[in-house]
């Protein structure tokens, strides 16, 4: 628009210094006093008429041009402002796919985190099962050895009191038969029948502590099997339980292992998709930017050579004047 008024300006600059210079040669051809006085008021005239045209195109070009160029700024701070705008959300972008990547590693962890979760279970089920079976296989032993004992001490206890008891044989048979046989009197036959009973009562205590001795080596020889059986359940369960919390140590470490494996992966993976990222938001940016500052840089050299060539132009035409 500023282009197609100075050319308007232009062509009728052209045509003014046509005019007066027409008027200039009717002036010479006929030099009378009067007319040429005319000619020189008519030539005074147009010259003020065209300064003062020229001062207000001036004025307006200025103010034209002031426009232009406070537009230009505005839109130079605009393009600095987009740039900062266009960095952050660059920086926006990388942070959200960090998040990403981050929230991706977190799941993974919890997905590993419940997995070992699952295994431990899973052993604490089969440590329990497995106790459960052995302390059934020991007390099965248990039993079936105190039964043993048992049925030996029966035996024992059986022999021990058919030995007590023909000890006592003899005697109880010789007083029974001087009771029957022998006419006694009955001082003598109470003493033989109160001797009688004495032995039988003496027979009787030995065979019940014998039994009761027998009884409580039964005990004590059960107890010492159940204490054997347990020191065997206890070591037995103590190396399953240590197989299986090694079984679950293992896990842990295959876990972590495949844990930190994956955290790499993903690290390595983060870094160059940050770096593509990065690359491809800043490609985007600067094209943005490159083209909105070279519609700047050309809106700025179009100013600059307007004015310089305005310049230039209207000297030309003063000294031509």
């Amino acid at each position: 628009m500023l282009k197609k008024l100075f050319i308007v300006f232009f062509l009728i600059i052209i045509i003014l210094a046509i005019s007066i210079f027409y008027v200039y040669l009717n002036g010479l051809a006929s030099p009378q006093p009067d007319q040429k006085k005319v000619i020189n008021l008519s030539f005074k005239d147009l010259e003020n008429e065209s300064k003062s045209w020229i001062e207000k195109v001036e004025d307006s070009k200025n103010t034209i041009f002031a426009t232009q160029k406070s537009i230009v700024e505005k839109q130079q701070k605009i393009v600095n402002e987009n740039r900062k705008k266009i960095d952050e959300n660059i920086k926006k972008a990388l942070t959200r796919l960090e998040k990403d990547f981050e929230e991706k590693i977190k799941q993974k962890e919890e997905e590993l985190n419940k997995e070992l979760e699952n295994y431990i279970s899973e052993k604490e089920k089969e440590y329990k099962e497995k106790a459960a079976v052995l302390r059934q296989e020991y007390s099965k032993k248990l039993n079936k050895k105190a039964d043993q004992l048992r049925v030996e001490k029966q035996k024992e206890v059986e022999e021990k009191i058919d030995e007590i008891s023909k000890s006592y044989h003899n005697q109880i048979l010789n007083i029974r038969l001087k009771l029957e046989i022998l006419n006694l009197s009955k001082t003598q036959k109470k003493e033989l029948e109160d001797k009688l009973d004495k032995i039988i009562k003496e027979r009787e205590r030995r065979k019940e502590e014998a039994r009761k001795n027998l009884e409580n080596q039964l005990n004590e020889d059960i107890a010492a099997e159940e204490k054997k059986t347990n020191e065997e359940f206890q070591s037995k369960i103590g190396q399953f339980e240590t197989e299986i919390n090694q079984e679950i140590e293992n896990k842990k470490k295959e876990l972590n292992n495949e844990l930190k494996g994956y955290k790499n992966r993903q690290e390595k993976i983060l870094a160059n998709k940050l770096k593509e990222k990065r690359i491809l938001l800043n490609k985007i940016g600067n094209n943005f930017i490159e083209r909105q500052q070279k519609i700047i840089d050309d809106a700025k050299r179009d100013l600059y050579k307007i004015e310089n060539t305005d310049k230039i132009e209207l000297d030309s035409l003063g000294g031509e004047e």
